[in-house]
């Protein structure tokens, strides 16, 4: 029995891609998409925000660094955040070792109501 692979192989394709986007809506699901910043922190990957969602909790979310620049004008306001898939270094340590990950992080902030 011969198998045909052209007739098996757009079927993978289909089923992989809709994995891979069934995997980035739930993702996005999750997203918050509004909230407080209590605190702008740099680290040594991100900067990292703490933020008071519409149901009172903390979460912590990381953002580019010109994100902590901004820290007085951002902190305690009521904000609007905008996320895009960034490359974080995936290393042991904050040196470079050539490895990476995508992750979803802040990369702009709207203040929608002062405090």
């Amino acid at each position: 029995m011969t198998i045909n692979f052209y007739r098996i192989l757009p079927i993978n394709i289909i089923l992989i891609l809709n994995c891979f986007s069934c995997k980035i809506n739930s993702q996005e699901k999750n997203i918050i998409s509004t909230g407080t910043i209590k605190s702008l922190v740099n680290g040594d990957l991100m900067c990292y925000v703490t933020l008071i969602d519409k149901n009172g909790k903390e979460n912590i979310l990381g953002a580019s660094f010109e994100i902590c620049e901004q820290e007085n004008l951002y902190l305690n306001n009521e904000v609007k955040l905008t996320y895009e898939l960034a490359n974080i270094n995936d290393c042991q340590s904050n040196e470079p070792c050539g490895k990476t990950r995508q992750e979803s992080i802040i990369t702009a902030i709207e203040i929608i109501g002062k405090n």
